[in-house]
C-alpha cells in the first residue's frame, strides 16, 4: 500500500492554524487515479493537524474507487482512512496549554499591508477634483521636449481655473523598502486574500500621476525680452577635437541635436570645433603611413622576390659596374633600396664604402635574379647583334651543380704513393707502380692523357688484391680535395680553376677564378650560382665547343622550393 509521508508543515501562530501536506506514490498499471483530500472543520478532531500522522490508505479503498471510477478518473476518499495513522504520532506533540487569545487586528510591521482610515485622503491627491469628468489619459509623449525645464526657483505657472496660484510643496514621498518584483506580487496577493477572508474593504489604490500635458488654457504672458537661460543640468562636454579613432565616422543617429542659437557663444564654439576637426582630418589623410616608408628609386620599378640564400665566394672588381650598365640586371638593382649595413669609421655617415656596395649589388643579383638555361643563353647572346650601342660582353646568371676537376699529373703521383703499401706480392700492381714512377721521374711531365691512362692501369691492378671496391680511388680523391689540387688553366690573363657545370642535362666546362680555391667546400659536387661569360672553346683539350667563364660566384645555401 502507498504510504503518505508528511512533506511540508506551515504553522500560523497568530491564527493558531497549522497546515500539513502529505505526499504518496501510488503505482498504477494502466489507469490514472486522482486523489482529492477535502479539508474538514478546523475543530474536528479527525483533521487536527497536530494529531495527524503518516497515513496509509487501504488498498481496497483505492481499488474499489478505481473500479467504480467514471471516465474522469476522479474520486474523493473518506477521511476515515487517516484514523488508523493517529496512533503513530508525529515528530512533535501538541501543546497542552491553550493558545493565546486572538488579539485585535493591529498594524504589524511584518505584513505588507496596513489598514487605512477611510476618512483620510490619499497623500497623492494634492489638487482638488476637477469640475468636469477628466478626459482619458493621453498616451505618453514619444520624445522629451527640446526646451529645457524651468529652474527650480522659478514659480510654476498656474491656470486661472486652478485653486490657488501658489501650491504648498508636496509632502515627502515614503520610499518603499527595496524588494524584487516577485516579492511585491506575492505581498499584494497575500493582502488580497487576507481582506477577502476577514471581509475588509480593499484599500484605495493611489491615483496614478497623470503625465505632464499642455494646459488647455491660454499660455501665460511672455515678455518681449527672453529671460536669462539657466540650465537645469550642465551641458554636454564638446571636445575641441575628437579622438583619432572616430575621425571621419558618421555621428550616431540618437545624438542630441544642437540647440545653440545663431550668433551665440555656443554656436561660435561649435563652428570653431568643426573647423579644427576638418583640418585634422585633412592632415591625417595627407600623411603617409609610418609602417610603409617611401623608397627612393622604387617608383615604376618591378619588385623582385628573393629566390635563394647565397654565400658569395669570389668576384672580380669589374663586375659591379658592368651590372649597373647591363639592361638585364639594372632593374634588379633599382627595385630594392640600398641595404642597411654597419657603418665603418672611415666612411662618412649615410654613405657606403665601395666594397660593401659592390658586394651587396652582386649578392642581390645572385639571390633575386632569374637563372638562364643553355638555350636562353644562346638566344640572349644572339640578340646582342641587334643592339648597336651596347658593346660590353653580357653577363649571364646560371645555376647548377658544379664539380671541380683535379690535376691529372698530381692524381697519378698521389695514386702511386698510396698504392706502394698495398702492392704486396702482386706482380701486376708492382708493374703498374713501376711504370707510373718512371713517367713521373722524367724531366718533362706526362701529358694529361698519359697520366690518366697510367692511373687507370694502377687502379685496375688493385682489384687482384683483397681490397674493397674503389678503395684506392676513394683514398686518392680525398687526398686531392684536402690538398686542393685542382686542375688549373691560364685563361684570359689569369690562372683559373677548371670545373664541370651541369645545367639540366647539359654539362659545360666552367672556369672559376683562382682566389676562390680556398673558398670552395671539400665536396665532390655542390650547388653553385654564378655570373658568367659565354665564350667559345678556350682549351684545345676540351671536347665542348663552348665554355663558361665565371666572374662572380656564390654557393647556394637554401633555395625557394
Amino acid at each position: 500500500l502507498p504510504a503518505f509521508v508528511a512533506d511540508t508543515l506551515f504553522v500560523d501562530t497568530d491564527r493558531q492554524i497549522a497546515t500539513l501536506t502529505f505526499r504518496a506514490i501510488v503505482p498504477v498499471d494502466n489507469d490514472k487515479i486522482v486523489v482529492n483530500v477535502m479539508a474538514g472543520d478546523p475543530d474536528d478532531e479527525e483533521t487536527d493537524c497536530a494529531a495527524m500522522a503518516t497515513a496509509e490508505l487501504d488498498r481496497s479503498v483505492i481499488n474499489g474507487s478505481a473500479n467504480a471510477l467514471p471516465n474522469d478518473y476522479t474520486t474523493e476518499l473518506d477521511r476515515s482512512a487517516f484514523r488508523e495513522a493517529l496512533s503513530m504520532g508525529l515528530p512533535f506533540a501538541p501543546s497542552s496549554d491553550p493558545g493565546r487569545s486572538s488579539a485585535p487586528n493591529t498594524a504589524d510591521g511584518a505584513l505588507p499591508f496596513r489598514p487605512t482610515p477611510p476618512s483620510r485622503p490619499s497623500v497623492r491627491q494634492i489638487s482638488p477634483p476637477p469640475l468636469s469628468p477628466p478626459p482619458p489619459a493621453p498616451p505618453p509623449p514619444a520624445a522629451a521636449p527640446l526646451s529645457p525645464p524651468p529652474p527650480p526657483s522659478s514659480p510654476r505657472p498656474s491656470s486661472p481655473k486652478q485653486a490657488p496660484s501658489v501650491l504648498p510643496p508636496p509632502p515627502p514621498l515614503v520610499t518603499a523598502p527595496l524588494a524584487s518584483n516577485s516579492k511585491d506580487a506575492l505581498r499584494n496577493e497575500l493582502g488580497d486574500r487576507f481582506r477577502k477572508a476577514f471581509g475588509l474593504a480593499a484599500a484605495p489604490e493611489p491615483a496614478a500621476p497623470s503625465p505632464m500635458t499642455t494646459p488647455s488654457s491660454p499660455p501665460p504672458f511672455v515678455p518681449s525680452s527672453p529671460p536669462p537661460f539657466v540650465p537645469s543640468s550642465p551641458p554636454p562636454f564638446v571636445p575641441s577635437s575628437p579622438p583619432l579613432a572616430v575621425l571621419g565616422t558618421k555621428p550616431a543617429s540618437d545624438a542630441v541635436p544642437s540647440t545653440s542659437l545663431p550668433g551665440s557663444v555656443r554656436a561660435a564654439s561649435d563652428a570653431a570645433a568643426a573647423s579644427v576637426v576638418a583640418s585634422e582630418a585633412r592632415a591625417l589623410a595627407s600623411m603617409a603611413s609610418p609602417l610603409e616608408p617611401k623608397r627612393e628609386g622604387s617608383l615604376g620599378a618591378p619588385s623582385f622576390a628573393r629566390r635563394a640564400v647565397v654565400d658569395l665566394l669570389s668576384f672580380e672588381p669589374t663586375v659591379p659596374g658592368r651590372l649597373r650598365r647591363s639592361p638585364a640586371h639594372a632593374p634588379v638593382l633599382a627595385a630594392v633600396p640600398p641595404a642597411r649595413v654597419h657603418q665603418q669609421v672611415d666612411v662618412a655617415p649615410g654613405e657606403q664604402s665601395a666594397e660593401d656596395r659592390a658586394r651587396i649589388d652582386i649578392l642581390r643579383v645572385l639571390s633575386c635574379g632569374t637563372p638562364l638555361g643553355t638555350d636562353e643563353i644562346n638566344h640572349a647572346f644572339d640578340a646582342l647583334l641587334d643592339d648597336p650601342y651596347d658593346f660590353d660582353i653580357p653577363l649571364f646568371l646560371v645555376e647548377g651543380d658544379v664539380k671541380p676537376t683535379m690535376d691529372e699529373v698530381e692524381t697519378l703521383r698521389v695514386a702511386t704513393e698510396l698504392a706502394k703499401p698495398l702492392a704486396g706480392a702482386s706482380k701486376r700492381m708492382q708493374a703498374a707502380i713501376a711504370a707510373a714512377t718512371e713517367a713521373l721521374s722524367r724531366t718533362a711531365p706526362p701529358v694529361p692523357e698519359s697520366a690518366i691512362t697510367l692511373y687507370k692501369q694502377l687502379e685496375s691492378a688493385t682489384s687482384e688484391a683483397s681490397l674493397p671496391p674503389r678503395h684506392l680511388a676513394d683514398l686518392v680523391e680525398r687526398t686531392l680535395r684536402e690538398a686542393r689540387s685542382f686542375k688549373k688553366r691560364t685563361l684570359m690573363g689569369s690562372p683559373r680553376i677548371r670545373a664541370d657545370l651541369t645545367i639540366g642535362k647539359i654539362t659545360l666546362p666552367l672556369y672559376l677564378p683562382e682566389p676562390a680555391a680556398s673558398q670552395l667546400p671539400l665536396l665532390p659536387a655542390f650547388p653553385l650560382v654564378a655570373l658568367v661569360e659565354l665564350r667559345p672553346r678556350e682549351d684545345a683539350s676540351e671536347q665542348n665547343a663552348a665554355a663558361l667563364v665565371a666572374l662572380a660566384l656564390g654557393r647556394v645555401l637554401r633555395s625557394r622550393k
